[in-house]
């Protein structure tokens, strides 16, 4: 998908975009591999690797699970949901009431204690 996506955008041939995203990628994971070897790469005092996965494992999910939540339930109308889940009745409202209050308070919460514990 993303080599489709520079493709697209640039011209550039699939050979090009794909050796692009490779070179990328191994610049962005480099960093992280060589943060517990010898050469104990260090940011901020911290190791790369631990800095990538408490911003993206431990912060970044929670957000990021929070934020489909509510684009979810408040940008699709109750219709697209019965539809796609093919429920009526009680069990369309109880689906529509766990995923527009309760799974986002949850997640809400998750996320503030997440951050009163960092």
């Amino acid at each position: 998908m993303n080599v489709a996506a520079i493709m697209g955008q640039t011209g550039a041939s699939r050979k090009r975009a794909s050796i692009f995203l490779m070179i990328l990628l191994a610049a962005a994971g480099i960093p992280s591999a060589l943060s517990y070897s010898s050469l104990d790469l260090r940011f901020f005092g911290s190791r790369i690797l631990d800095l990538m996965d408490v911003s993206v494992g431990t912060i970044g999910l929670p957000i990021a699970a929070l934020m489909v939540a509510i684009t979810f339930r408040w940008f699709v109308d109750d219709d697209v949901l019965a539809g796609q889940t093919n429920l009526s009745g009680r069990w369309l409202w109880l689906l529509s009431a766990l995923t527009k209050y309760v799974i986002p308070i949850a997640l809400l919460a998750i996320t503030v204690a997440m951050f009163m514990d960092i």
